[in-house]
């Protein structure tokens, strides 16, 4: 790639060379590589005074490395295009990185002045590359006819520069949240920023991306956009000093990402013919499910006579909930445990007439007990059944007194759903660590209650996983 350079006042041919060879040293896996340089000194018929004269004409070309996935512009018109988000997240961080690299890798800073798409480029494994560095040091500052507008690109220019002319590193930080946004909204989404508030534009963008991706979308995939949306507004402050470092911008993201790929390698996989899909364990004391709070102060014990798992009158029920998907929650009713419940049909689940909870009750000797809630919203009736009441206690010897669950997806072979995973975690091993959740995944049938774990053994880890079943 070639990028033509106009005659510069004051700037000789040995200047150059030296504030080349210096850019020429830069090497970073995410800024374009400059390759070489072209002089050439011609002639060109000029009008001066009503007279054309030969006048002596410079000029110079930088050449860069080709980079076959164009400009990042061409890729983010729309927060609907072809980038999924893994795509996207990767460019965020490799955008980050080359800058940092520039403001700190370097020994001088290099401010770019002139982020935005259309600078950055990406090679054909989507890896982005910052181009058209270095020209606001190859050239002063007030010298801002190059081809390049070492100034800035209106839109991208933050505001103490375009009222005072004032530039710091936190120029370029400015015109990085420009582009963080672009890239997780799109164009449209970008233009929405000005007129929302930061939270509901966070939500607005959340809730867009939880559409698009539905089912597959992990609990850290929601952290790496929440992060980034929370990053892209931070950059954008109006006032400087609020805005973060590109230092610390990196380290956020290498947080978040490690997070994410020490878990990846942590995942147990159990994979068939059969399609999957991702199942979310998702527990916290502050879960609101949407069913009325007071089940969870049912003043009867759950009716398995199994002494073993009966609880104390009293025992607070305000712990660990998850309510069930329809479609689980119609499996689970076709029991023959649960089927004689006032014969509840599919249809009553779907017009709302039937709801579902999954939650943990604590015992006084701090084991737990998983339970499921059946809630009849017509007449506001709430019953209380233990697991292995449904299933039987034999299929639940080991994992049944001591581990907390929701319910972990669907699964199909094709277009047909063929069965759900109940997912479950141990909160007993080892014994000489505190309690905590999301330790040993278990999965079991929800049509035959058979349980199987998933966890080796050993390893006790803060997981999503993925799990299929037949």
């Amino acid at each position: 790639a070639l990028k033509k350079l106009h005659h510069i006042p004051g700037l000789d041919d040995a200047q150059f060379r030296n504030e080349f060879n210096h850019l020429m040293r830069v090497q970073h896996p995410n800024i374009t590589r400059l390759v070489g340089y072209c002089y050439n000194l011609g002639h060109q018929r000029i009008k001066c005074d009503d007279e054309y004269i030969f006048a002596h004409v410079e000029e110079r070309v930088l050449c860069f490395e080709y980079l076959q996935g164009g400009s990042l512009d061409r890729h983010i018109s729309d927060e609907s295009c072809g980038l999924d988000w893994h795509t996207r997240f990767k460019i965020i961080k490799g955008v980050c990185e080359g800058l940092n690299y520039l403001h700190n890798g370097c020994k001088d800073p290099i401010y770019h002045l002139d982020l935005k798409p259309a600078n950055i480029l990406l090679d054909k494994n989507m890896i982005p590359k910052i181009g058209d560095f270095g020209l606001s040091r190859l050239f002063p500052l007030a010298q801002t006819y190059v081809t390049i507008k070492i100034v800035g690109t209106l839109g991208y220019m933050p505001p103490e520069y375009i009222e005072r002319y004032q530039i710091t590193s936190k120029f370029d930080v400015f015109s990085l949240g420009v582009i963080i946004i672009r890239i997780i909204a799109g164009d449209e989404g970008y233009s929405k920023c000005a007129d929302m508030s930061s939270p509901d534009f966070r939500e607005h963008v959340r809730e867009n991306w939880e559409k698009r991706m539905e089912a597959t979308m992990s609990w850290h995939t929601s952290e790496q956009i929440e992060m980034c949306i929370e990053i892209g507004l931070r950059c954008v402050e109006l006032d400087r000093e609020r805005r973060p470092t590109i230092a610390e911008i990196v380290d956020e993201l290498n947080k978040v990402d490690s997070a994410e790929s020490s878990l990846a390698g942590q995942v147990t996989k159990k994979k068939n013919l059969y399609s999957e899909r991702r199942g979310r364990i998702v527990f916290s004391t502050a879960y609101r499910p949407p069913v009325p709070f007071d089940i969870f102060a049912c003043p009867f014990s759950p009716s398995c006579t199994n002494e073993e798992l009966h609880l104390t009158d009293g025992v607070s029920y305000n712990y660990n909930g998850c309510s069930i998907p329809p479609a689980a929650l119609k499996t689970l009713l076709k029991n023959p445990k649960l089927a004689e419940e006032d014969g509840t049909t599919d249809a009553d689940v779907d017009a709302g007439h039937v709801s579902g909870l999954i939650f943990v009750s604590e015992r006084n000797d701090g084991l737990e007990i998983l339970h499921i809630a059946l809630h009849f919203n017509v007449d506001s009736r709430v019953k209380v059944f233990a697991l292995a009441d449904i299933f039987g206690a034999a299929n639940f010897i080991g994992p049944r007194l001591e581990d907390s669950g929701c319910i972990g997806g669907g699964y199909n072979v094709g277009s047909r759903m063929v069965g759900h995973s109940l997912i479950y975690t141990s909160t007993k091993e080892p014994v000489q660590q505190c309690r905590s959740p999301w330790t040993v995944v278990y999965k079991t049938n929800l049509s035959t209650g058979k349980t199987e774990r998933l966890t080796p053994q050993g390893i006790y880890i803060y997981i999503y996983i993925y799990t299929s079943y037949i």
